[in-house]
């Protein structure tokens, strides 16, 4: 079974309409302090999901794609506010980043 990974909320929505299944889903910072969240994808066929949706050429029920991105706002939103993303600074003055509540 093939996994793969996008930020793209839209690629990720074709994704589901299509049959792949959502295995997970992560939440990071880059280095201004926004908050990213990667989808990750599993399923037979993804990778050539992923061509079609490239080049131009992905094609899908509308109503199933609304529900699909509705769905995926709602993970993203869910998981940006479960990993509450901190910065704590170091003694050696770096800084590190590590979720809320946890000892990092």
């Amino acid at each position: 079974m093939t996994r793969l990974e996008t930020r793209d909320l839209y690629e990720g929505a074709f994704y589901l309409t299509q049959g792949a299944e959502l295995a997970g889903v992560e939440a990071s910072e880059d280095g201004s302090d926004r908050k990213k969240v990667t989808f990750l994808f599993e399923g037979e066929g993804v990778e050539g999901l992923r061509a079609s949706y490239r080049a131009g050429r992905a094609l899908v029920e509308v109503t199933r794609l609304r529900a699909a991105v509705n769905h995926l706002r709602d993970v993203l939103f869910d998981t940006l506010r479960k990993s509450e993303l901190v910065r704590e600074r170091k003694g050696d003055g770096r800084w590190t980043t590590s979720r809320a509540g946890s000892s990092g």
